[in-house]
């Protein structure tokens, strides 16, 4: 059986200590290195669909704890059949104070619909637009060392009904750390909800007004089955060729008073009403062309070999 000496075992476990001690002492050196920042993790990411067309986004922009951290390209994109736009460029203020309790971020859009920041009730919240501007991004409270956006976009209508891909396309740098693209953030897909049929305002059979305050004129009904009229125009052709518009009252269904005696020619209604999701929806009816009704002019009726009598008369140069 092979034995040790005490003497014998002691260099190697002075060495074994010291070959531990200096890795702990590298490791110390370099926890900035290693360590996952804030905007490294995944799951503080996060794109989420609201029915029927929200889509709410949560991004990282910055991480003060130890060696800074920041995004300084960071962007959302939308696919939709086959095209890609970017929903939102950002880009957190670089190398900012520990103390900062705001980060001026920079901001951008590609694309249809509205694009908000949402700061809440204590700062507001701000539209995003094509060009780039300066939003203030505070922290969540003192407490924290890290910044994040909360985003809103509302699809578009035109994106309505449709399947839309989102993809994270971000890169950071920071102090004492390696400009870098961030790994593993997951494309997501939605199907987003169509819109509500569009009401179809209808205008009914012309008729001859009864009314005394009308009389000369023919009425015409109309409705739309839709609430939430914000407004009623009338459009029609006049008897000089002349386009005419006229606004109506906001209701749902009314009566149109027209001269009799007149060409009245591509006569439509316009309505534009709120659905239920409070969109603004404008909606025309079929034109139609409506009768005229006139006083026949120097009228005679000469008497025909055959017993019948022609009818003879004249009309205005309008008609």
């Amino acid at each position: 059986m092979n034995t040790l000496s005490a003497n014998t075992r002691q260099p190697s476990l002075i060495v074994h200590f010291l070959s531990v001690s200096v890795l702990l002492f590298i490791l110390w050196l370099l926890p900035t290195a290693v360590h996952a920042t804030y905007v490294d993790e995944t799951y503080n990411y996060s794109i989420i669909y609201q029915a029927p067309n929200k889509i709410k986004m949560k991004l990282p922009i910055y991480d003060c704890d130890g060696a800074d951290c920041w995004v300084y390209d960071g962007n959302v994109y939308v696919t939709v059949d086959g095209s890609t736009k970017t929903v939102l460029h950002y880009a957190a203020e670089r190398d900012i104070d520990n103390n900062h309790t705001y980060n001026d971020a920079r901001f951008s859009t590609g694309v249809g619909g509205k694009v908000m920041i949402l700061r809440g009730v204590d700062y507001g919240n701000e539209v995003v637009g094509t060009a780039e501007r300066v939003i203030k991004i505070y922290r969540p409270n003192t407490r924290q060392t890290y910044f994040y956006v909360e985003a809103e976009w509302t699809v578009p209508n035109e994106m309505r009904g449709k399947t839309l891909k989102f993809s994270y396309y971000v890169k950071r740098d920071g102090n004492s750390r390696s400009n870098e693209q961030v790994q593993g953030l997951e494309s997501q897909q939605f199907d987003i909800s169509a819109m509500q049929e569009l009401a179809i305002p209808e205008m009914m059979t012309p008729m001859l007004a009864y009314e005394r305050a009308n009389a000369g004129n023919i009425m015409v009904p109309w409705m739309v089955a839709a609430a939430n009229i914000q407004s009623v125009t009338l459009h029609y052709t006049d008897s000089e060729n002349k386009q005419q518009t006229s606004t109506l009252k906001a209701a749902a269904s009314d009566f149109v008073y027209l001269p009799y005696d007149k060409p009245i020619r591509t006569c439509y209604i316009e309505v534009v009403y709120l659905d239920t999701e409070k969109n603004e929806r404008t909606t025309e009816s079929v034109p139609i062309d409506l009768p005229i009704l006139h006083t026949p002019k120097d009228l005679t009726a000469p008497l025909q070999t055959n017993g019948t009598a022609l009818l003879k008369w004249t009309v205005s140069d309008h008609l």
